[in-house]
């Protein structure tokens, strides 16, 4: 599947497709975890998200070799090869019209997320008093339902942020490092799935890239 690898400030960000097979898988596994307490992961993550469940347990190795091939990616653009990689968590997030994921970072090398249920249109998300306001300033982006990565300090010609739109089936993947947030949607009656995770290499490699 494709991807695009691509440096819109410091680090580098990959953005690519999973194959929607897969994106099944993890739906009907994700329906399967709903409301049960003994994977319920909320109380460790930033997220301002009633649903978050982990899912690392759970998943079998076909399901995460494509991630690990899309790591693999954006590590050979860089100059590492064939790295011993492994998951450093995996949860799901069931988001609901203004839960919000603040500012935040991970652990681990890579982060990543891809979306499984998307009911939520670019347009729709941007039509809300919010963004509605900013009609009258059409260089001013509009920010409803969108994953935002910051890096750095906003000053004169310095981008320091990159927005980023779900769609199914796309996989964004990044330095864990890099801080990042996720804006509200505000429409009524319907969620937004999504699978985010870490990969982590053993220590002995990490002097590899830093």
């Amino acid at each position: 599947m494709s991807s695009e690898i691509f440096r819109p400030f410091g680090p580098k960000i990959l953005i690519g497709d999973l194959d929607l097979e897969l994106i099944d898988r993890y739906r009907s596994l994700i329906e399967e975890v709903r409301g049960n307490k003994d994977t319920d992961a909320g109380h460790m993550l930033a997220g301002i998200i009633e649903e978050q469940h982990s899912i690392e347990e759970l998943v079998t190795e076909d399901m995460v070799v494509p991630i690990f091939e899309k790591a693999d990616e954006l590590f050979t653009d860089v100059g590492l090869v064939q790295q011993p990689m492994h998951l450093a968590g995996l949860w799901m997030n069931v988001q609901k019209p203004l839960e919000i994921n603040p500012p935040h970072a991970h652990t681990g090398v890579l982060s990543f997320v891809f979306y499984v249920e998307t009911p939520v249109s670019k347009e729709e998300a941007q039509q809300n008093v919010y963004d509605q306001k900013r009609q009258e300033a059409p260089d001013i982006v509009k920010l409803g339902g969108k994953l935002n990565l910051m890096y750095g300090n906003m000053q004169f010609l310095n981008k320091n942020m990159h927005d980023f739109f779900p769609e199914v089936g796309k996989i964004i993947m990044f330095p864990s490092w890099l801080t990042h947030y996720v804006i509200p949607f505000y429409k009524e009656g319907v969620e937004r799935v999504s699978v985010a995770g870490n990969i982590a290499l053993p220590d002995k490699y990490l002097g590899d890239i830093l």
